[in-house]
C-alpha cells in the first residue's frame, strides 16, 4: 500500500485530518493531495510521508507553540543573563533581582520534575545539567542589605543560569525539554493514556515510545492479512483482530472499557478502532486551535479544504490575541470580523463550533442569524473581552456568556439581570470586573437579536435603546441636582425596576417609574409608554432605563439633550 485514504466524517476525525495535514504541512516533506471523484472526497497521504513521522509529530507542536512552552520561557532569559555578566551588574535592580529569583524557580520547577529528568539522557551536552540544578538558589535580601552586598552571589548565579540556558537552548535540548512541554501543556488536552502518556510506559524516549505505538502496530497493520479478522473498527469499518484499542485514546470523548464496560450494549466491548484510526487520533491535538487554558475547532465540514482554512484561519487569530479570558471566542469573532457577511453565510452557514474549556467539550451551532449578529456586534462584543466577575476562585468572562447565549439562540435578559444585581449590591462573594456601560452593550446586543419581535419604530436597535438609556440618564441627574441622598434614592428605584422586570410585570414597572418623576416633578417622556406593548419592549426599554440610571456617575458622554 502506497497511500492512505482519509475522509471526513464526525467532528473527531475531522479534527485529527486537520491535525495531520498540519503536522505534513509543517514538515517541507509531507506529501498529500485532497482527491475529489463526484461526491466522493477523500485526504490521500502518501506512506513515505509517514517515515520519521514521530520527529514531524513533537516538532509541529513545538514549532507552533514555541513561546507558550517552559521550555521557551526557561531560555528567553539568555540576552539578560549575558547582559549582566558582561556589565559586572552596573545595569542590574531591583525588578532585575526579582527576574533573577523567578528564573530560577522556573528552572528548579521543571528541571527538577521526573518527566524531565527522564529526558537528559538524550540530550547532547557535557554540561552537568543535574549539578547546575542543585547548585543555583534563590537569593533573599536580608534587612537593610543592598543588591550590591550581595553582588558575588548574584553574580555566581547568573553564571550558573547561563549554563543551564546553554544546556537547554541545544537542538536536542528543544527537541526533547520543548516535546515534553508540549506534551503536557497541549497534547495532553486530546489524548492521553496510551504510549508517551501512559503513566505506566516504560520507554523514557518520547520520540521512540510514540513511533513503537502508533507507527510500527500501523505499519505491521497494513502488512497483515485481515480475511479471518471478525470485528470491524468502530470508526472507519475497517477489519480489526481484536477489540483492545478504543475510542477511549481521546480525552472527555470517549470512555475506558476496562472501567465502564456499561456503556456498551449488554456490556459487550463492540467499539474497537483500527491501528490506522488509532495513527488519526494521535494527531487530534494538532488539528485543535489551543491557547494554553482553552481551545476551538470550527467544523465547517463542506469540504476539506473549507475546514483547513476555516482553522487556520482561526489559529492565525488565537495566536495573536494575548488575553487568555475568552481567547477562543474572540479567535472566532475576530476571524468573522475580517471577512464580509456575504461571504460567512455561504462559508460558515449553520456549523459546528466545537469549544473546549475547563477540560470539557462544549458544542454549539453557528448559524447564519447568530452571524449576523456577531457581524453587527463586532464593536460591543470587543468593549466586553475583559469584562467579568469572580464568584470564589472561577472567573467567569461575560464575553463568553454572551456568545455562549448567541450561539444557543437564548436571550441576554437574565444575564443582564444578574450583572446589574451583582454591580447594585455589591455581595461580598461576587467580584465584579465591569460597569453599566458593559452591561448597556450586551443591551444593545440582545436588541439586535430580538429586533423582529420588538417594535422599534423606525429606529435602529441602537438609537432605540440609547433612546430609553437617555432618559434614564436624565432622571438621574435630576435626583442630583434635587436630593443629597440622590444615589440611595436611585440604588432603591433601581432594585425596584429590576424586580419588575425580572417578572415582566409591566404594570410594577410603570408604577416605580411614574412614581420616580413625579418626585421630582417633571414630565414623564411619552415614548415610555412603548414598554406596555410587549415583554420584548418591557426588558429591552426597562433595562435600557435602569442602566442610564446608573451611569451618571460613570463618564460625561452622550449628554445631548433629553428627547421628548
Amino acid at each position: 500500500m502506497e497511500y492512505l485514504e482519509f475522509r471526513l466524517d464526525d467532528w473527531r476525525s475531522n479534527v485529527s485530518i486537520i491535525g495531520l495535514m498540519n503536522i505534513l504541512d509543517n514538515d517541507k516533506e509531507g506529501q498529500y493531495e485532497i482527491v475529489k471523484n463526484g461526491f466522493d472526497e477523500y485526504l490521500k497521504v502518501s506512506i513515505k510521508s509517514l517515515e520519521n513521522f514521530e520527529e514531524k509529530y513533537f516538532k509541529y507542536f513545538i514549532d507552533t507553540y514555541e513561546k507558550n512552552l517552559p521550555w521557551y520561557r526557561m531560555i528567553s532569559y539568555k540576552n539578560e543573563v549575558e547582559k549582566f555578566i558582561k556589565t559586572d551588574l552596573s545595569e542590574f535592580k531591583k525588578d532585575d533581582f526579582e527576574k533573577l529569583n523567578n528564573q530560577i524557580d522556573l528552572v528548579k520547577d521543571y528541571l527538577k520534575r521526573p518527566n524531565y529528568t527522564k529526558v537528559f539522557e538524550y540530550i547532547e551536552s557535557d554540561i552537568e545539567i543535574t549539578k547546575l540544578i542543585k547548585d543555583i538558589k534563590k537569593i533573599k535580601l536580608r534587612k537593610k542589605e543592598e543588591i550590591s552586598d550581595r553582588k558575588e552571589e548574584i553574580l555566581e548565579n547568573l553564571k550558573i543560569m547561563q549554563e543551564i540556558i546553554n544546556y537547554c537552548n541545544t537542538e536536542t535540548g528543544r527537541k526533547y525539554l520543548g516535546a515534553k512541554g508540549a506534551i503536557f501543556t497541549f497534547i495532553n488536552k486530546g489524548i492521553g493514556g496510551v504510549s508517551f502518556l501512559n503513566k505506566q510506559t516504560k520507554e523514557k524516549d518520547i520520540y521512540k515510545d510514540y513511533k513503537e505505538y502508533f507507527l510500527d502496530t500501523l505499519n505491521n497493520y497494513l502488512e497483515e492479512d485481515k480475511k479471518k479478522y471478525k470485528y470491524n473498527c468502530f470508526n472507519c469499518d475497517n477489519k480489526i483482530k481484536n477489540l483492545n484499542t478504543g475510542i477511549g485514546i481521546l480525552n472527555d470523548t470517549g470512555f475506558d472499557l476496562t472501567r465502564k464496560p456499561t456503556h456498551v450494549w449488554f456490556e459487550e466491548n463492540d467499539v474497537g478502532i483500527c491501528d490506522i484510526c488509532s495513527f488519526l487520533y494521535s494527531c487530534f491535538p494538532a488539528g485543535f486551535n489551543y491557547s494554553s487554558y482553552e481551545g476551538i475547532f470550527v467544523n465547517a465540514n463542506s469540504s476539506i479544504k473549507e475546514l483547513k482554512r476555516v482553522n487556520s484561519q482561526i489559529s492565525m487569530e488565537v495566536n495573536k490575541v494575548k488575553d487568555t479570558r475568552g481567547i477562543s471566542y474572540r479567535a472566532l469573532v475576530n476571524t468573522i470580523s475580517k471577512k464580509s457577511i456575504e461571504e460567512l453565510k455561504y462559508e460558515l452557514d449553520d456549523v459546528q463550533v466545537i469549544r473546549y474549556k475547563n477540560e470539557k467539550y462544549n458544542f454549539n451551532i453557528l448559524s447564519k442569524y447568530s452571524l449576523s449578529i456577531i457581524n453587527d456586534s463586532i464593536e460591543d462584543l470587543e468593549s466586553l473581552s475583559n469584562a467579568g466577575y469572580k464568584i470564589g476562585n472561577d472567573y467567569i468572562s461575560i464575553y463568553d456568556e454572551v456568545l455562549d447565549r448567541l450561539f444557543n439562540n437564548q436571550n441576554m435578559y437574565t444575564l443582564i439581570y444578574k450583572l446589574f444585581s451583582y454591580k447594585l449590591t455589591n455581595t461580598s462573594f461576587v467580584n465584579a470586573y465591569y460597569n453599566t456601560s458593559h452591561i448597556y452593550r450586551i443591551i444593545r446586543i440582545n436588541t439586535r437579536k430580538l429586533k423582529e419581535v420588538i417594535d422599534l419604530g423606525n429606529e435602529s436597535a441602537n438609537a432605540f435603546v440609547e433612546k430609553y438609556r437617555k432618559y434614564g440618564y436624565f432622571l438621574a441627574l435630576e435626583y442630583k441636582k434635587k436630593d443629597s441622598n440622590y444615589e440611595n434614592k436611585i440604588r432603591g428605584i433601581s432594585y425596584r425596576m429590576l424586580n419588575a422586570l425580572k417578572t415582566r410585570n409591566a404594570e410594577n414597572f410603570m408604577h416605580n417609574l411614574i412614581n420616580s418623576y413625579m418626585y421630582m416633578s417633571i414630565s414623564i417622556p411619552k415614548g415610555m409608554v412603548k414598554a406596555l406593548e410587549n415583554d420584548d419592549n418591557l426588558g429591552t426599554i426597562g433595562y435600557a432605563f435602569v442602566a442610564g440610571l446608573n451611569s451618571y456617575g460613570i463618564s460625561d458622554d452622550n449628554k445631548t439633550k433629553e428627547e421628548d
